[in-house]
Order: C-alpha cells, then structure tokens, then sequence
C-alpha cells in the first residue's frame, strides 16, 4: 500500500519547482529536490511509509504551498494527492481515494506499526518517499 503525489508544472514553459517531504515530529526530510520539469512534465512521488508528512511545493514565482499528507492515506485505498502550479505561481492540490473498508490493518495496544497483508514485502513499509520524473 503507498500513496501517490503527483507535482504537474501546468505551464507551457520549463520551469524549476522544490518539492520536499518533511516528516512531522522527527522533522526527517526523506525527499527534497527542485528538478526541472518540462512544459506539462509532472513528477511521481511514491509514500511507502505510514507516517504524516508536509508536502511543500515552491514554484519559482509566487508562495510556497505545505499541504499535509496523513499517515492513514498509506492503506489498502487507492489514494493520491494531485498539486498543479499554475502559470501565475500559484498551487492549487486535491486528494483523490477509494473510500473501500480496509481490515488488512491490526493494531496491538502498544504498538503503532500495521501488520502488513499477505504478500507484501517487509521492505516497502519501510521505505522513505520515491519520486519519478515523467
């Protein structure tokens, strides 16, 4: 289970925009990069790891926008966070998830970690945010 943060420059020009994760509480900053993107290039951001994150996006010109990204969207649902950068700077995102009934997640009192369904590597509930350019 991850979910997706899709960046979409919505301009006709190249332009450079800083995409950075910040973890809440540790303040660990697992994904922070300003790559090129294309004119309508978007860039793919995979979240592996449950936990909650700000997701800040800073277009060359105009405000930085943090956006928070929940530990609960990393679950059995279908759920992604789509950011465009408009023309003028500005940042417009929506989330978008299935609403299915997850119960691959069990919980012991003193344990905050889900047990992960069959068939999913150990290796993939511990891994940071994956970014792709495409």
């Amino acid at each position: 289970p991850h979910h997706r943060a899709v960046v979409w420059n919505d301009d006709a020009d190249t332009r450079e925009i800083g995409v950075r994760f910040r973890q809440l509480g540790t303040d660990e900053t697992p994904l922070d990069l300003a790559p090129t993107f294309p004119a309508y290039g978007s860039l793919r951001v995979d979240v592996y790891r449950r936990s909650d994150y700000v997701l800040c996006v800073d277009p060359p010109e105009g405000t930085e926008r943090k956006l928070g990204v929940r530990r609960d969207f990393v679950d059995c649902n279908d759920s992604a966070t789509h950011i465009a950068v408009r023309p003028d700077g500005s940042v417009r995102a929506r989330v978008i998830s299935t609403a299915l009934a997850c119960d691959v997640v069990s919980q012991t009192p003193d344990e905050d970690t889900p047990t992960l369904p069959e068939g999913t590597p150990s290796s993939s509930a511990d891994r940071a945010p994956n970014a792709t350019l495409e």
